[in-house]
C-alpha cells in the first residue's frame, strides 16, 4: 500500500480484480485514478485519516445529499423526484432515515435523529465498508446512494 502495509485482501475475487487493475496500467506510470478498487483497499488498510474524521465528513452529506437537493419546481425537479424519491423511501424503510428534499441552494437541515442513525450506521462499519462508503459518497455526492449501493438495493 502507499503506507507500505501488506496488501492483505478479504476475498480472492477482490484480489483478482485489483490484480486486473494493475495489469491494465502502463508499467512506468500507474494511473491511480483508474484503480478504484486499489484505492479502496489502500484506504481500508492504511486508514490515512482518523476514522472519526471520515465519519464526520460523511455525515456532512446528509444535509446536501444529491438525493435531497432539488432544482426549482419544474421538469428537472420532477425527474429528480422520479429518480431519488424511491431511494429516500428505501432509506426510510431500511435505515430509519427520514430525509426531506429541498429546492434551496443551501440544502436542508435534516433531523438530529436521522443524523444520529446515520452516525451509528457508519460507526458499525468495518474499515472496508467505510472506505467504500467514503469513495462512493464522494463520487456521487450522496450518502444515500452509497448506502443503497453497498446494501445491494441498487447496482452500477
Amino acid at each position: 500500500t502507499p503506507a507500505r502495509h501488506l496488501l492483505k485482501l478479504p476475498t480472492k475475487a477482490l484480489a483478482l480484480a485489483i490484480a486486473a487493475e494493475w495489469e491494465w496500467q502502463e508499467r512506468s506510470k500507474p494511473a491511480i485514478h483508474s484503480m478504484p478498487l486499489m484505492s479502496i483497499a489502500a484506504t481500508a488498510i492504511d486508514q490515512p485519516k482518523p476514522r472519526d474524521q471520515v465519519i464526520l465528513n460523511l455525515l456532512k452529506y446528509i444535509h446536501t445529499d444529491s438525493a435531497v437537493c432539488r432544482y426549482e419546481p419544474g421538469p428537472m425537479a420532477q425527474r429528480q423526484a422520479q429518480v431519488f424519491d424511491p431511494l429516500l423511501q428505501w432509506a426510510h424503510s431500511s435505515l430509519g432515515w427520514t430525509l426531506h428534499p429541498s429546492d434551496s441552494i443551501c440544502g436542508t437541515t435534516q433531523s438530529d435523529e436521522t443524523v444520529e442513525l446515520a452516525r451509528r450506521e457508519l460507526q458499525a462499519m468495518d474499515a472496508w465498508h467505510l472506505a467504500a462508503t467514503e469513495q462512493v459518497t464522494c463520487a456521487c455526492k450522496s450518502l444515500v446512494v452509497a448506502m443503497a449501493l453497498l446494501r445491494g438495493h441498487i447496482g452500477v
